[in-house]
């Protein structure tokens, strides 16, 4: 496997070097209100874990358009014939990665291999839903790869 061919949107556990981003879609409001889970005094770890997951929330969350603006993996002097997604859950918080491939391959001729964990038919939908055709897209465990 040719590893400088791949893009590790989350950061490359193997590298040491490389930040971990977790990840998630929705921009962090740096104006919530504190209290905004409970107003009663009582409540006060309840407050406390509130402002716990909300500082986890903005530290995780994901710049997919930064991510997006990197320079491509994709090879620029010759057609794309195959592309490898591994681990990935194909949620509509990544769709705009897929969307950015889709431009820079020949989408009625790259094949895709696609792995998946539990449900196959919620990440085939997803997959049909980026206008992936279908034929050209094979599903396999991760295992499996």
């Amino acid at each position: 496997m040719v590893y400088q061919n791949i893009l590790h949107i989350h950061g490359a556990a193997s590298d040491p070097e490389a930040q971990l981003v977790p990840g998630h879609g929705q921009e962090p409001d740096d104006n919530l209100d504190p209290y905004r889970i409970s107003t009663d005094p009582e409540d006060a770890d309840t407050v406390v874990e509130g402002q716990a997951f909300d500082s986890y929330f903005k530290e995780t969350f994901k710049p997919t358009e930064e991510i997006i603006q990197r320079p491509s993996v994709l090879p620029q002097d010759r057609p794309v014939e195959k592309l490898l997604v591994m681990g990935h859950s194909v949620s509509e918080v990544d769709y705009p990665y897929f969307q950015e491939m889709m431009r820079n391959i020949d989408p009625s001729r790259t094949r895709w291999k696609v792995s998946y964990f539990g449900e196959l038919t919620a990440v085939r939908k997803r997959i049909g839903d980026l206008d992936i055709d279908a034929r050209l897209v094979e599903y396999a465990l991760l295992v499996d790869f």
